[in-house]
C-alpha cells in the first residue's frame, strides 16, 4: 500500500500566464498520483474510510467508543422518549416489567390471598445512530385492595415496552412482561407467576409469588432489580405485592423500570 501523502504539492507554476507548462505538468501529475494514492488507501489504517451504500462511514471503520458515557433511567409507570446523543452508536438497554398485585380474601378459616408475581426483564446491546429514539412505556404495578366484604384477585403488572425508531420508522421492539396478580377471588390464595422478557440478548423471568397461608398473605415475587413490594431493597423495579386477608389489605406491585447506558 502506498504511503499516505504528507508533502504539499507545488502550485508555483499553475497560477499565472508566465508559469512554465512543463513544470506545471509535473506538478499536476504529482497531484493526480496523490489522489490515486488516497483512493487506493481507502479503508486502511492510514487512509480514508470508504463510504457504504448509504454514504456513511462503516461502523467497522469507527474507533470503538466506551459504553457508559452517560446513563438514563426511569422507574415510574408512564411514557418516555430517549434520544440518542451525538457521537453515540451503541446502547446497553435494560428493561423490567411491573409486579403483580397481591390477592385478598375475606379471611375464611383465616386464609389470606396469594402474592403477586415479579416482572420479567431483558438486557439488549443495541446498535444505534445519533438522533435515533427509544419510545418507552413503563408498566404500572398491579393493583392490591383494601379490606372489604369480597374476595379480590390482585391486578396483573403492566408490560414495559421499548421501541427503537429511526426517522419515524420502527426498527425493533422489546418487551419485559409484567407479573401476574395473586388470587383471592372464590377463596383462592395462589401466588401469581412472574413475567418474562422477550427480544433481549438476555431475557429474565420474574420470580413466582408465594401462596397465601393461614394468618398471613403470600410474599410477592422478586426479580434481579427488585425487592418484593412493599420492601425497598435494590432499584424496586417490578417486585410483586404481598397478599392480604381478613383486616389486612393486599399490596400493589411495583412499577417497572428501564436503564439505558451509552
Amino acid at each position: 500500500m502506498p504511503a499516505w501523502p504528507s508533502t504539499p504539492i507545488d502550485t508555483t507554476d499553475m497560477d499565472a500566464g508566465s508559469d512554465s507548462p512543463a513544470v506545471a505538468r509535473t506538478d499536476i501529475k504529482t497531484a493526480v498520483d496523490t489522489i490515486n494514492t488516497m483512493i487506493g488507501a481507502a479503508g486502511s489504517a492510514s487512509g480514508v474510510a470508504q463510504l457504504d451504500s448509504s454514504t456513511r462511514v462503516p461502523d467497522a471503520q469507527i474507533p470503538p467508543r466506551p459504553i457508559c458515557n452517560g446513563i438514563y433511567g426511569r422507574q415510574a409507570a408512564g411514557s418516555y422518549t430517549f434520544t440518542v446523543p451525538a457521537d453515540i452508536y451503541v446502547l446497553l438497554v435494560e428493561g423490567w416489567g411491573a409486579g403483580g398485585g397481591g390477592g385478598y380474601t375475606t379471611g375464611a378459616v383465616n386464609q389470606h390471598g396469594g402474592g403477586g408475581g415479579a416482572g420479567g426483564g431483558l438486557i439488549k446491546r443495541l446498535d444505534v445512530l445519533p438522533g435515533d429514539t427509544l419510545e418507552i412505556t413503563i408498566g404500572a404495578g398491579g393493583t392490591g385492595t383494601a379490606p372489604g366484604p369480597s374476595d379480590v384477585d390482585g391486578g396483573d403488572g403492566g408490560d414495559t415496552v421499548i421501541v427503537h425508531k429511526r426517522g419515524g420508522s420502527t426498527l425493533a421492539t422489546f418487551t419485559a412482561a409484567g407479573g401476574h396478580g395473586g388470587t383471592g377471588a372464590g377463596g383462592g390464595s395462589f401466588g401469581g407467576n412472574g413475567g418474562i422478557g422477550s427480544g433481549g440478548d438476555i431475557n429474565f423471568e420474574g420470580g413466582n409469588a408465594e401462596s397465601g397461608k393461614t394468618g398471613r398473605g403470600g410474599v410477592g415475587g422478586c426479580n434481579g432489580r427488585s425487592g418484593s413490594a412493599p420492601a425497598t431493597p435494590g432499584y424496586g423495579f417490578g417486585g410483586g405485592g404481598y397478599g392480604g386477608g381478613d383486616t389486612g389489605a393486599s399490596f400493589a406491585g411495583r412499577d417497572g423500570g428501564i436503564l439505558v447506558q451509552y
